[in-house]
This record gives structure tokens, sequence and C-alpha cells, in this order.
């Protein structure tokens, strides 16, 4: 199932933001100790991890398969660019 945007925009009800907020602060809670040592990278890797959990979101309505394929994502294309910390 996926999450029910606003009739004739690109926008989320309010049960599908909780949802992907839900999903980003999992997601980013389990990579975050990572980028203890990289502080000018948070900013950057957040909304990176941002795009992803928003890519997975169309595909599912469930914040914890959200959250599995934001990460699976996110750690692919930061591996691809060889993107330091290695997670």
């Amino acid at each position: 199932m996926r999450l029910q945007r606003a009739p004739g925009k690109d926008m989320y009800r309010p049960s599908g933001l909780k949802t992907i907020n839900d999903a980003f602060d999992a997601a980013w809670a389990s990579v975050a100790p990572h980028f203890a040592a990289y502080p000018l990278l948070i900013d950057t890797a957040r909304r990176q991890l941002a795009e992803h959990v928003l890519d997975a979101s169309k595909d599912s309505a469930d914040a914890e398969e959200i959250q599995q394929h934001a990460l699976q994502a996110f750690r692919r294309s930061r591996k691809r660019r060889g993107s330091l910390p290695r997670l």
C-alpha cells in the first residue's frame, strides 16, 4: 500500500507525513553514530537520507519498510561514491 497524497498536489496527508517522519528518524538514529567524527557531513547526509526516505515512501506506507529501503539505498549510494564515513 502506498501513502496517500493530497489530491492534485505533490503533498502528503498528515498521516503520511508522520509515517515519513518516523521512518526518517529511525533511519537517522541507526546511522548518526557513524557521523559523530564528521560533523561537517551531517547536514548533507541527512538531506541524502531524507531523499531516499521520500523515494521509498512512494512504494510503501509502512514506516519500517520505508526505513529499511531508504537505508539500503543510502548505503549503496555512499558506497558507490566512496563517501566517508563507511557504513
